[in-house]
């Protein structure tokens, strides 16, 4: 079909799981929750990142801010 666009990925492909959002339950962020702790790690400091502007440098206080945060024993 000529000229229709598909919003879907093309055949054979699919999106990696790392480009999915990670799903953060109200309880401690563990295993348990679906999503690997790195990924809520990544998410975490990439919000970090966004409510600080921006700014250019390579992250890694952010990434680590968000790993204490995450993982820190209730």
């Amino acid at each position: 079909m000529a000229g229709k666009a598909s919003a879907a990925a093309p055949r054979g492909t699919s999106v990696p799981t790392s480009a999915r959002p990670a799903t953060v339950s109200a309880g401690s962020p563990t295993r348990s929750t679906g999503a690997p702790i790195e990924e809520m790690i990544r998410l975490r400091a990439y919000l970090l990142w966004e409510q600080a502007g921006q700014p250019d440098s390579d992250g890694v206080e952010f990434w680590l801010r968000a790993e204490r945060e995450l993982t820190r024993s209730n």
